[in-house]
This record gives structure tokens, sequence and C-alpha cells, in this order.
């Protein structure tokens, strides 16, 4: 795999720009810039850029099988009016909040908890938003900053980490078996961050420490450390709720 130069696309003048998506449906790329509390929107065909200001900070997000809608979280966003409808509260009394999340094949919200305090420690969980609602604790242990959650090609593996350890880790899906370390970082690699899976079943991550991309392979024999692009992208899915907004 060679390595590829980056660009700048837009000068959005982030604090902290994470959760860069693009939406198939309606044609944008979304991101979300945390401390800012903004959500951001890029429109390529007319090269439009526009933000919107979230009442809190906003981790991941997701788009939902209506355009019109966006999850935030926990929550619904209607684009065109700014409403926000709030789903559930989670680990209420603990000083957590949403960091990393992605839909599953089948349209169901995965995410993970951060410790939101300067020395993390392990008291959050990863869980998973049903197309019912409804919501489940997921089996894959306590977290202090959930973070590389993805799914491979086929929906059968999970991907997930909580950043301190280093490890990201891999297991089945959905019946979390065989768990298991698909990687290691070092001082020299870093610290996992936000992650994509390709349709090889290679993991790129955002190495914080490292200031750097890099790329995995399943059998971890081959990893690259730098900026590097996985040749084809595992395609995403949308949030399952509003598949019932539109029927």
């Amino acid at each position: 795999m060679n390595a590829t130069r980056a660009q700048l696309l837009i000068d959005s003048e982030c604090l902290l720009g994470e959760g860069a998506t693009w939406c198939a449906a309606s044609g944008r790329f979304w991101w979300t810039d945390i401390e800012g509390r903004k959500l951001w929107r890029h429109d390529p065909r007319d090269g439009a850029s526009e933000s919107f200001d979230m009442p809190e900070r906003l981790a991941c997000f997701t788009p939902c099988a209506d355009a019109r809608f966006l999850l935030l979280g926990l929550a619904f966003h209607e684009i065109a009016t700014g409403r926000i409808e709030t789903i559930m509260e989670i680990e209420a009394g603990l000083p957590t909040r949403l960091n990393d999340g992605r839909c599953d094949r089948e349209g169901r919200f995965v995410f993970g908890m951060k410790h939101d305090v300067e020395d993390a420690e392990a008291i959050g969980g990863f869980y998973r938003l049903n197309g019912d609602l409804s919501l489940e604790r997921l089996p894959l242990g306590d977290c202090a900053i959930s973070n590389s959650i993805g799914f491979s090609a086929n929906g059968k593996t999970i991907y997930y980490c909580d950043s301190p350890t280093r490890q990201i880790r891999v297991c089945d899906y959905p019946t979390f078996a065989n768990d298991r370390v698909f990687v290691e970082l070092t001082d020299a690699t870093g610290v996992p961050d936000g992650s994509i899976v390709d349709a090889e079943g290679g993991c790129g991550t955002r190495s914080g420490a490292a200031r750097a991309s890099c790329a995995m392979h399943p059998t971890a024999a081959r990893r690259h450390a730098s900026t590097c692009r996985p040749r084809s992208r595992a395609a995403p899915r949308s949030a399952g709720r509003t598949l019932a907004r539109c029927m």
C-alpha cells in the first residue's frame, strides 16, 4: 500500500474535528467539532459549507435511513428545523459521555462511552441502540475512552477499543465470542482513536500520540504508520430507527 498525501478540503478551523462521514442519500459530507459544539456539512456539488450550533459536545453521529434526519448520539436531529428529540439518558450519575459509535449491518447504533476527566478510568460501557429504540449494554467490558468501533464488510466481526489500553480488539458479532487482540500499538505508533474498516478486514486508525494514521492488516503482519488509505471501505449502514419515519 502506497502512502498518500492528505489535502485540505474545507478550512473549518475546528477545535476538535472528528466523525468525517459521507451521506450517500443526501450527497453531503458531515463532521463534528466536538469542543466547538458545532455540526458541519459540506456539499461538493456547489462547494457550500455550513455549521449548526449544538447544545452540547457532539462526539459521534450517523446518517439515518431518512436523509432528513441524523442520529446525534442518543437523539434524533431534524436537519431542516434544527429540532432535537432526545431518546434517553445514558449512564445517569456517572461523569461519562458518548464518544465513539457506528451502525452495524442491521442499522443498529453501537457506541461506547468516555470518562470525561483528565485521568480517565474504565467506568463506562459499550451499548447498542436497537431499531425499536431499546438499549442494551454489550459484553465488551468497561472502558475509559471508547474508540475504533467498526464492522467487517459481512457484519460478522466487530472492532473496538479502550484507547488507554492501546489495544484494538475484535470479536464475532453479534455473539461477541472469540474476543481477541487485533493489534496493540506502542510508544512509536501511539494511541488508537477512531477507526475505519476496509473491505478486506484491514483497520485504519488515527493514532493521536504518533500524529499519524496507521493501517493494520488482519494478520497484523502489515502495519503502515504514516498517512494510509484502505483500498476499499466497507460501506456503512444508516440508523434503522427512521425507517419508521418513512413509512
